[in-house]
């Protein structure tokens, strides 16, 4: 049995995620504690905190679970269980690869995760927690996120305010690596906008800020130069960027300090990028030619759009979430099923023989062959039909087991599901 309990921006509150929050230290003096004849990993994320286990289909997972956080994090479990979950395998599995292709994200879409499943289900394996079925269902989830991000558009379109602002800076420069850019404001807005725009190759940075310590601060991360906000005016001409962000009651930058700008770039275009609220450039400056200005307003109509898109995208990557979990679902099935049917074919096998050999001298030995044919024949006439209907019923995740346990109970079997191999789970993978 497959289990997964925690909780999520969907069942708690901010407040309650943090409380039960693990840092990768913790994550792994978590899986010290837990029983050690469990497969085990934890996904722990600004939005959740869930432990997936393969264990006994009778066992609960709670009261141990909740120990080891009441040892870590000093929190009682059962005072958040309004906001706990426990799911198992039928609905754990396609919980972990809707919530690895980021449909359970809180942006929907959202890429990141893939990253951060993959990383717990290597922690895991590093402490010896990981196993065969564990590591497939991490891989399958993987390999299902990539399905949606290929075959959907779930993932495309920037859906950050900063993000989209670096993609009409792009557009309208082209390549960024080689531009200028100037970032008014060392606030969140702008460290996320500066991020994007180093991923994007630029490396020629100026910071602008109020206090100059903040504005140095953001500016050593970036290799880049920082500056007091009187310095504004005289930085303005040599930006092809000039990102603000700041908490200024009124705007930074004027109709006539933007035009003085503009004459000595001698007709270069320029993108701004106001995401400041109240407003950090005059609106005005948009009427002025070779300026591109975009404002928060703009910015967000076309966040909200691509948001808009992705969710019309949902039901299709929903799809591919039910033909994954479907697939490794019938492979865990089968796990109970084909030990069984080989477990039984080997006890059937044992007594032809013994019978065989105890006829034997009854027989000429030119005869022998043809008994062993004979015998080898009914066999496998008996166990024809049995094997073809436990083999189909492994779809059905209850009437599956059920027949596995009846033929266990009615050929005397004391093999039960047998562990996977490492063969087993490596198979069919990509």
């Amino acid at each position: 049995m497959i289990h997964c309990v925690g909780l999520s921006h969907r069942s708690s509150s901010a407040e309650v995620r943090e409380s039960l929050a693990l840092t990768p230290e913790e994550a792994e003096a978590a899986l010290e504690r837990l029983d050690r004849r469990r497969e085990v990993f934890i996904l722990s994320t600004c939005n959740r905190t869930e432990f997936y286990s393969r264990g006994e289909e009778s066992e609960n997972p709670l009261p141990a679970l909740a120990e080891i956080l009441h040892h870590l994090k000093g929190v009682n479990l059962d005072s958040h269980s309004d906001h706990t979950y426990v799911w198992r395998t039928e609905d754990a599995v396609p919980h972990l690869f809707r919530v690895t292709s980021g449909l359970d994200s809180m942006v929907i879409g959202e890429t990141e995760i893939v990253g951060q499943v993959r990383q717990a289900a290597d922690v895991s394996a590093r402490r010896g927690r990981s196993g065969p079925v564990l590591r497939r269902l991490v891989d399958s989830a993987v390999r299902c996120a990539r399905r949606v991000r290929s075959e959907t558009s779930l993932t495309e379109g920037s859906i950050s305010m900063a993000s989209v602002s670096v993609d009409l800076a792009a557009k309208v420069l082209g390549q960024l690596a080689d531009r200028r850019i100037l970032i008014v404001g060392a606030g969140e807005t702008s460290r996320l906008a500066a991020r994007h725009l180093y991923d994007a190759g630029v490396r020629q940075f100026q910071v602008v800020n109020r206090t100059l310590a903040k504005a140095q601060d953001l500016a050593q991360g970036l290799r880049g130069t920082a500056h007091e906000l009187s310095e504004l005016p005289n930085l303005l001409s040599g930006a092809d960027l000039v990102f603000c962000a700041t908490a200024s009651p009124a705007p930074l930058v004027g109709v006539e300090m933007m035009r003085r700008a503009l004459k000595e770039r001698r007709g270069r275009s320029m993108v701004v990028v106001d995401l400041a609220l109240p407003r950090d450039v005059d609106p005005g400056v948009n009427r002025l030619q070779n300026v591109f200005l975009y404002s928060t307003e703009s910015v967000r109509g076309i966040v909200d759009e691509n948001l808009e898109r992705r969710r019309r995208e949902a039901p299709r990557a929903e799809n591919i979430v039910s033909e994954e979990s479907a697939k490794f679902l019938a492979w865990y099935r089968s796990l109970s099923i084909t030990p069984t049917l080989a477990t039984m074919r080997a006890r059937l096998e044992e007594l032809r023989r013994q019978r065989l050999d105890s006829v034997a001298g009854r027989f000429r030995p030119e005869d022998r062959e043809k008994l062993d044919q004979l015998t080898q024949s009914l066999v496998n006439d008996i166990l024809r039909e049995p094997t073809l209907r436990l083999l189909r019923a492994q779809e059905d995740p209850q009437r599956g087991p059920e027949l596995a346990d009846a033929v266990r109970h009615l050929f005397d079997l004391e093999e039960t599901a047998a562990e996977p191999r490492e063969d087993d789970a490596d198979r069919d993978k990509g």
